[in-house]
């Protein structure tokens, strides 16, 4: 499980799933950019959040797997590029609700869109409703953007937490100018994961 996440119902429904024969359960996130090499977006899982069959994982030594396609391929996503490579065809697909995908980009224009069509859900609004868990992808959070979707329902877990007295530190948001600038300076470094932490680096 990723750390950034917020449970708001039960999971026994969700842990009692049955993975005889597979390794994962997992949410596909749904977006036609969310693809790796021969697996579909539409089979394209988001490794935040996953079910384990813990006992055929290391009976096939799928970790193996996962590190031998790291060394040998240059992924835009490190870990969850070679996960949907292993994983694929080896993978039960779970409810949107076990995995409701928050970010800034995913909520807004055409990704908003495709996201919300590709889970048969008319609003963000009613996904979240359903959401048994909410999952803060992406590097903007709400911890340190005031903005942020859902930021004040994370705060109240926040200020009942042993976390509660650390600050939080905000950061500005690019403006639009500022994000094209970085994307075509970007655009030289040819290798996927520098150009990835150069765009990182900058933004925040």
């Amino acid at each position: 499980m990723d750390w950034p996440s917020l449970f708001w119902d039960l999971l026994g429904l969700w842990f009692a799933t049955n993975l005889e024969g597979m390794y994962l359960g997992a949410v596909v996130i749904g977006l036609r950019n969310a693809s790796v090499q021969h697996v579909p977006f539409d089979h394209y899982f988001n490794a935040g959040l996953l079910l384990m069959n813990l006992e055929l994982w290391r009976k096939d030594d799928v970790s193996g797997t996962i590190r031998k396609l790291i060394k040998e391929n240059d992924f835009s996503c490190p870990t969850q590029d070679p996960m949907n490579l292993a994983g694929y065809k080896k993978t039960i697909f779970l409810s949107a609700e076990y995995n409701v995908y928050l970010s800034p980009k995913s909520m807004k224009g055409g990704r908003k869109k495709e996201y919300l069509e590709f889970h048969n859900c008319p609003s963000f609004t009613e996904l979240i409703n359903r959401a048994a868990i909410l999952h803060f992808v992406e590097n903007i959070k709400p911890w340190n953007d005031k903005n942020y979707p859902e930021r004040e329902e994370w705060l109240q877990y926040y200020r009942k937490s042993v976390f509660k007295k650390e600050p939080l530190n905000y950061i500005e948001r690019p403006s639009s100018l500022r994000k094209w600038a970085i994307k075509f300076a970007s655009v030289f470094i040819l290798n996927k994961k520098m150009r990835r932490k150069f765009r990182e680096k900058i933004w925040n």
